[in-house]
């Protein structure tokens, strides 16, 4: 899935091949029917604004962007109108998630070790109402705790 995400960028951008957005597409579309969370946000984009001979879906590109956002693919989150912590500290506008699907994001970033965006999923599960939150949150400031007492 790897190598066909990298083809679909060579492909896009032009690196060592003559640009062609139709075949960046085929090989975004065989990467992100494998799980790739970078080739389904580059393939919603390509939905979001017809290219690669694809006519305009916005439904198909939300179901990519949603599942590249579950992934931790930070363009996905602000595409669906979620900002992110690194992008807007104060801006709470976008869309409004439930408490669960926050922490789930949270859970996800964790996974793929990005602990200060976990962390701020995190929180705001908290401020949601989400209990869970509350121990994911004291879990990973031990953790950080730790970390630094340990170096």
């Amino acid at each position: 899935s790897v190598a066909n995400f990298y083809l679909g960028m060579a492909y896009e951008q032009g690196h060592l091949v003559n640009k062609n957005l139709t075949v960046a597409r085929k090989y975004y579309a065989r990467s992100a029917g494998l799980g790739n969370p970078e080739a389904q946000y580059n393939l919603a984009i390509f939905y979001l604004n017809g290219l690669g001979g694809l006519s305009k879906d916005e439904t198909k590109a939300k179901k990519l962007l949603s599942e590249a956002a579950k992934a931790g693919v930070y363009p996905a989150i602000e595409a669906l109108g979620f900002k992110t912590q690194e992008k807007a500290k104060d801006d709470e506008s976008g869309i409004k998630l439930e408490g669960r699907e926050l922490y789930s994001l949270g859970q996800s970033f964790e996974t793929v070790g990005e602990i200060s965006a976990a962390m701020d999923m995190y929180t705001r599960a908290e401020k949601a109402g989400y209990g869970r939150a509350a121990r994911a949150i004291r879990r990973l400031n031990s953790l950080s705790t730790e970390s630094s007492t340990t170096n």
